[in-house]
């Protein structure tokens, strides 16, 4: 129950890995799988003569190289350790990032044999969440289940008010990191603790980065998906 068996973590939780917060560490570990299976993607097609990947090869274990072989593995124990995590978000943007990312590689039609690796992944990640224990996973969602008037609620409040806070702040916002700190003044529910993180993220860059930051980021993320898009015309 100790960050690196040396700190102590926050309520005495092991299931954050490096990170004081379980939220963060499913996020992370996210943006490591993303980064994981691009990776294995782009060393695919540069195995064969065209740029054509067949995925059902990179499952041919024999012929794998080592660094092919640690990605594979990262994919799977990301997989698992972001249930572990308990964190329910982390799970659900797992489940909706594979379920993209799998209609995108179907969508490009440079990807062949993508349905069994798929299946195959997802029973691989299964057992290992069973061998290291599905009951806290299932246990977290069900709490949502049973009071979901209050989880829902909660998150609703923490919005109201941080739209408040990025009103109050303008154009600039109160700072990157600032949030924990510049929050507590505008919140209006009765809670216990203080609200380190808005629990959504683009409404703590409206709020710590102000409009003009939060401009810059959605004109970020619209080049990004224009780019995407270019990328699938020119592959259909």
């Amino acid at each position: 129950k100790q960050i690196y068996w040396t700190f102590d973590g926050p309520g005495g939780r092991a299931n954050s890995g490096p990170f004081a917060s379980y939220s963060h560490y499913s996020e992370f570990i996210n943006i490591a799988i993303g980064c994981a299976l691009g990776a294995l993607l782009i060393r695919a097609a540069n195995r064969g003569p065209t740029r054509h990947i067949q995925l059902q090869s990179i499952f041919d274990w024999n012929a794998l190289s080592l660094v092919h072989k640690a990605l594979c593995a990262l994919l799977l124990l990301g997989a698992v350790a972001i249930a572990v995590s308990t964190s329910r978000n982390g799970l659900v943007s797992f489940v909706v990032a594979l379920a993209v990312c799998g209609a995108l590689m179907q969508l490009t039609r440079k990807v062949d044999g993508i349905g069994w690796p798929m299946v195959g992944f997802a029973f691989l990640a299964f057992i290992g969440l069973l061998t290291m224990g599905i009951d806290p996973v299932i246990e977290r969602f069900e709490r949502a289940v049973d009071d979901p008037t209050t989880a829902v609620s909660t998150r609703v409040d923490l919005i109201r008010d941080t739209a408040s806070m990025a009103m109050s702040f303008g154009a600039f916002g109160s700072g990157l990191g600032s949030y924990e700190f510049a929050f507590p003044a505008f919140d209006t529910a009765v809670r216990g603790g203080t609200a380190e993180h808005a629990e959504n993220q683009y409404m703590e860059v409206l709020a710590e980065l102000g409009f003009v930051g939060a401009l810059l980021v959605l004109t970020f993320l619209i080049l990004a998906v224009r780019t995407l898009w270019l990328q699938l015309r020119q592959t259909a």
